[in-house]
């Protein structure tokens, strides 16, 4: 009998270690999503599993936001010099709907969930402008 107990309580255990959701992002159709964003988008409202959200190697050019309900999302790179994530968002560039970027709106990806981790994944600023020369800048 206690053969079946601890047999039952070790495959619960584990049953919930082996819980852990992952998903696969790759630009060239082979994951379940083509962008980070809908890996992201994916991830459950109030979520209390953790969630890894493998990037295949390529540039991805997104504006990212994860929202604050959508906890325990670990993110990470296949490699970390194939794998970038990037935008080109900055403080004073004016979008197609006329109004200007600020330093609150000009991040490239914005977390506002708790326990969040990125790992072999570095995040690429652009930032294309040109600045007044009286400002010093050349």
């Amino acid at each position: 009998m206690k053969r079946v107990i601890i047999a039952t309580t070790m495959i619960l255990t584990f049953g919930n270690a082996s819980a852990q959701k992952e998903v696969v992002v790759a630009k060239d159709g082979s994951g379940k999503y083509e962008t980070v964003q809908q890996a992201l988008n994916a991830v459950p409202l109030h979520n209390k599993m953790p969630i890894t959200i493998f990037i295949k190697d390529g540039i991805y050019k997104e504006k990212l936001q994860l929202e604050s309900s959508k906890d325990f999302v670990t993110i990470v790179g296949e490699d970390k010099f194939k794998t970038i994530l990037t935008y080109n968002d900055h403080t004073g560039k004016v979008t197609r709907n006329g109004d200007t970027i600020n330093t609150r709106t000009s991040a490239s990806f914005l977390v506002r969930a708790n326990d969040f981790t990125a790992k072999i994944l570095p995040f690429k600023m652009m930032q294309a402008f040109t600045a007044d020369k009286r400002l010093g800048l050349n």
